[in-house]
């Protein structure tokens, strides 16, 4: 098993029952990150 953290956050909001709402906010949060990650990659390229 990996250390990867994206699966055990999703098994945990299963865990919790609160399967849609848990999931999409944690997968808005990982889009974000990747979404700030490009832009700051973007102004460090400049």
């Amino acid at each position: 098993m990996t250390d990867d953290p994206e699966p055990r956050a999703v098994t945990v909001a299963l865990q919790k029952g609160g399967v849609g709402k848990t999931t999409v906010a944690i997968n808005a949060d990982l889009i974000v990150e990747k979404v700030l990650d490009a832009r700051r990659r973007k102004f460090e390229d400049d």
